[in-house]
């Protein structure tokens, strides 16, 4: 039997997954400025027979379900890196404590089954300067080197 070992490799360094595990980490970057967004880049595996799509409409509506006054005004196409993979970008908000917490998301399914989510969130509106700053921040992406 042919065993496939896989690493994850994370800014510090990599490590080598046992057997079994996959990567489902959550990085977050913050400014040094309290009122800019914060960024996170997570990662999730599609279920066998699940397309991006269905995983995409599944999210969204666990999210309406469970948090308050959550709306979806946005959705469309959104590239990653210079024009490697083809995703789908979502801006949304919802009510956390009283106050509207506002984000963009953009999804993409790198290989069969792996999912990278990047999010922008802030506890303000999403303006054209953060639109801008997160397209770039996905434009930027690239591959590692094998």
């Amino acid at each position: 039997m042919t065993q496939s070992l896989s690493r994850c490799l994370f800014t510090e360094g990599s490590i080598e997954l046992p057997a079994g595990f996959f990567d489902h980490t959550v990085n977050v970057l913050r400014s040094t400025d309290p009122a800019a967004p914060a960024y996170t880049i997570g990662r999730d595996r599609l279920l066998q027979g699940v397309t991006l799509s269905d995983y995409i409409n599944s999210h969204l509506a666990i999210m309406e379900k469970h948090l308050p006054g959550w709306q979806t005004p946005e959705r469309g196409s959104i590239s990653l890196g210079a024009g490697l993979i083809a995703g789908e970008r979502i801006v949304s908000s919802y009510q956390r404590d009283g106050q509207r917490i506002c984000q963009q998301q953009a999804i993409f399914e790198l290989k069969p089954s792996h999912i990278l989510v990047f999010t922008q969130t802030k506890h303000s509106e999403i303006t054209e300067a953060d639109k801008t700053q997160f397209s770039a921040l996905i434009a930027s992406f690239n591959f590692h080197a094998a």
